[in-house]
């Protein structure tokens, strides 16, 4: 009875060394992988976000940043002035035309009007005239020096400067190749645009 009990506690010990001393298997999540860097890196993919929606009836196209930037750029000099006859600029601008966005739609009417909304709920409204650049030119004073043919470009740099979100970014609606323009023209914050057939 002595020798059984003495052969079963010796039989433990060794099942219990046994697994004491097994291979422990590396715990692996899938979430999370070490890189070259020795950092952690999250596989789960970041949606991209989305920073301008354009709006032509039952179509919509979104783009974010990376793709508005990977379009045909613009650059041209534009400043504003507003109705307390403060001046902002000339400053270099570079973006994408407003006409680029606009042909991306194969159905476009011959005449139409844009209504643009700002991420603070401004709204805008532009004609057609507008949208092919033709605004008019002030002077220093806010008098009219008549029509102008100008570019109006959505804006993602100032001065060779990303325009920050905070302020007027990150796009902007500004109007080009010449100055100066009525502040009430230039639309900052700028979220989407909507193509109304005239």
């Amino acid at each position: 009875m002595l020798f059984r009990s003495f052969a079963i506690i010796i039989c433990v010990s060794a099942i219990v060394l046994l697994y004491v001393n097994l291979p422990k298997n590396e715990i692996k999540d899938n979430n999370i992988n070490n890189n070259t860097n020795g950092s952690t890196d999250n596989n789960q993919t970041e949606e991209p976000v989305t920073v301008l929606t354009v709006i032509y009836g039952d179509e919509k196209i979104n783009y974010t940043m990376d793709e508005i930037k990977a379009m045909i750029s613009y650059t041209g000099e534009g400043a504003k002035i507003n109705k307390k006859l403060t001046i902002t600029g000339p400053y270099n601008y570079t973006g994408v035309k407003m006409s680029t966005f606009l042909s991306e739609f194969e159905n476009l009417p011959s005449n139409y009007s844009i209504n643009t909304t700002s991420s603070d709920g401004y709204s805008q409204h532009y004609t057609f005239e507008q949208i092919q650049g033709t605004v008019e030119k002030l002077n220093e004073t806010r008098v009219s020096l008549g029509n102008v043919s100008l570019t109006m470009i959505i804006a993602y740099m100032e001065e060779g400067k990303e325009i920050i979100e905070t302020e007027d970014g990150p796009l902007m609606i500004v109007f080009v190749d010449d100055y100066y323009t009525d502040s009430g023209l230039w639309a900052k914050i700028l979220a989407s645009i909507e193509i109304i057939e005239e």
